[in-house]
């Protein structure tokens, strides 16, 4: 379900996050290097956050992009303050605001990477009744049982499009990617 709600493309399945027609991503900074994630990424997908779901906002990432979250640092003078938060709570933070790692995102360069979501802008319907069969016939030759598990849902983002206010120039929403950097 994680990866339908990620990744799902709609139609017979979820459309997921990366799919929403909602969805704005952030270019990478003029030669910015392959495979890396700067600073300055961070602070482009935050300002393009829907300002209303800032306190419920999450990062979602690729565990790949790790050792770029640790290397990275907002400058101060000659020095530098670290940016990434290791999970000394009970989870990992990124400007404040809880980052998850999943496998179910692009590996580190790729387009959508490293999202930051309002997952309250995302509705999951589930139908009632989760079914759960289990047959001790069908591998009976080897002792085994199978397992059955059927979950009726779906998925959608709350928005049809991203949000252009009266006072910006550039677009907002609750679902912002990175975009490819090789």
């Amino acid at each position: 379900m994680d990866d339908a709600f990620l990744n799902g493309v709609g139609g017979i399945e979820p459309e997921g996050i990366r799919s929403s027609p909602a969805l704005i991503t952030v270019a990478k900074e003029t030669a910015q290097a392959a495979d890396t994630i700067v600073w300055s990424n961070i602070v482009k997908m935050w300002a393009r956050l829907w300002p209303g779901g800032q306190n419920n906002a999450i990062w979602v990432a690729n565990g790949n992009t790790i050792p770029q979250l640790y290397e990275m640092n907002q400058a101060i003078g000659t020095a530098g303050v670290p940016v990434f938060q290791p999970a000394s709570q009970p989870a990992a933070t990124l400007f404040g605001r809880p980052i998850l790692f999943t496998e179910k995102l692009p590996k580190l360069g790729d387009a959508g990477d490293i999202l930051l979501v309002d997952p309250t802008q995302y509705a999951i319907g589930m139908r009632v009744g989760i079914s759960l069969a289990i047959s001790q016939h069908l591998y009976f030759d080897s002792d085994e049982l199978a397992f059955r598990l059927r979950v009726r849902l779906d998925a959608k983002s709350l928005w049809d499009t991203a949000l252009t206010p009266a006072e910006a120039t550039e677009t907002i929403s609750p679902f912002v990617q990175l975009a490819e950097r090789s």
